[in-house]
């Protein structure tokens, strides 16, 4: 009796744990602790519009970023010359989303990013063409 007693308060303070975090089954853990992560469309799609502290990063070129893109995001090409320095503007303590068209780009530009000490970053599989694919 006492040990099931104990597991049930063990279970309660698990859950209450989780909620204060957000956390939901299946989905990504966006924790302040440093974390990088590939994420399906659908984990994002679903962190990124229930998680108003999470910020969409396209590191596509101009052209591609105002052919379509993730709404409310920011762009910093990736191929531009300058960055790293434009990166670096940015708040290291945010999360971000990162993406491009397919995904080498943005593999790329988030191990620029961990280099430079930003802790938090998810990297969208399959770039903005498996986002356009999901509902």
């Amino acid at each position: 009796m006492r040990l099931t007693i104990f597991i049930f308060f063990l279970c309660i303070v698990y859950n209450d744990a989780a909620a204060q975090k957000g956390v939901l089954p299946g989905q990504p853990q966006w924790t302040k602790e440093q974390v990088y992560s590939n994420v399906s469309a659908e984990q994002a799609k679903t962190v990124l519009y229930n998680n108003a502290d999470v910020i969409a990063l396209d590191v596509r070129t101009e052209g591609e970023y105002k052919s379509g893109k993730i709404d409310k995001a920011i762009h910093i090409d990736y191929n531009a010359p300058d960055f790293k320095e434009q990166i670096n503007k940015l708040d290291k303590k945010n999360t971000y989303l990162v993406y491009c068209r397919s995904g080498s780009r943005s593999s790329a530009a988030m191990e620029i990013m961990k280099a430079e000490g930003f802790l938090h970053l998810y990297h969208l599989e399959g770039g903005i063409l498996s986002w356009s694919e999901t509902k």
